[in-house]
């Protein structure tokens, strides 16, 4: 529902910590036994 947040600027993804960092498989599930997932929120209340 877009009417549940209008500060979410609708831009999100999945942060590859392998690729990001270019390190190995073993050494990410050292970091996170998942993959960190991120989203853009605006500051300012109400802007769409």
């Amino acid at each position: 529902d877009r009417r549940a947040t209008t500060e979410y600027t609708g831009k999100h993804g999945v942060m590859d910590l392998v690729r990001q960092f270019n390190i190995s498989a073993g050494q990410a599930a050292q970091v996170a036994d998942h993959l960190p997932v991120w989203a853009e929120f605006s500051t300012r209340e109400g802007i769409e």
